[in-house]
């Protein structure tokens, strides 16, 4: 089972969206990407703009997954090396699943955006609805949520409020040996679905379900 209980604090991170061309603009809270809609690689990472059944946040969780999936040296040279001193904690970097991160992101060749799937996401807004009312922490679905899975890999993370915070969280996978998160999110999978909701113990939690489409 996977599960994340590591609380940091984190900056807030918004995806600036010009509102008359829908484009991106600028990414304050990740100012090494403010000229993101200029670079055509770096454009590929938001293909949530038009998913409106998703919050803000969860879609800008789906375009920071696609910039560091688009570009993983990329992602840790910009961001990666600047999350501790953002967070407020330099200790962060002696841990060692924080250095293995930069060492997998280094290594790591680049991967297809993912692509928002309202299916999925119906799927984890229901396990984070129903976790957040109960102040459930794992994966074993209840009633509703129990009918045949659709996703080939779910990440389930408590606490972090932000975008930027809920996907460095995974990526670091804190005490988690097998680095599951990590390798979930650093994989083929093609679609996603990210449900951020109301926590009874860690105030939210954010479930992502990923999957592979067209499905059988």
């Amino acid at each position: 089972m996977l599960k994340l209980t590591g609380l940091i604090p984190m900056l807030m991170l918004f995806i600036g969206i010009n509102t008359v061309s829908g484009k991106t603009d600028s990414i304050p809270g990740l100012p090494q990407y403010a000229n993101a809609s200029l670079d055509p690689q770096l454009q590929q990472a938001f293909t949530a703009l038009n998913a409106r059944y998703l919050t803000r946040t969860e879609r800008d969780i789906i375009h920071v997954l696609n910039l560091m999936r688009l570009d993983p040296p990329g992602f840790a040279e910009k961001v990666v090396k600047s999350y501790p001193d953002q967070t407020g904690d330099p200790d962060i970097r002696k841990s060692s699943y924080y250095k293995s991160l930069l060492r997998d992101l280094a290594a790591a060749s680049p991967l297809p955006p993912l692509k928002p799937d309202e299916a999925l996401f119906n799927y984890a807004r229901c396990h984070a609805t129903r976790s957040g009312l109960t102040g459930y922490v794992g994966h074993k679905r209840s009633k509703p949520c129990e009918e045949t899975p659709i996703y080939g890999g779910e990440c389930c993370q408590y606490g972090m409020e932000d975008a930027l915070g809920v996907v460095m969280e995974l990526l670091i996978d804190q005490n988690i040996p097998d680095l599951g998160h990590r390798k979930i999110l650093m994989t083929g999978f093609t679609h996603i679905g990210v449900a951020m909701r109301p926590h009874k113990t860690y105030r939210v939690n954010t479930v992502l379900d990923l999957g592979i489409l067209p499905r059988p």
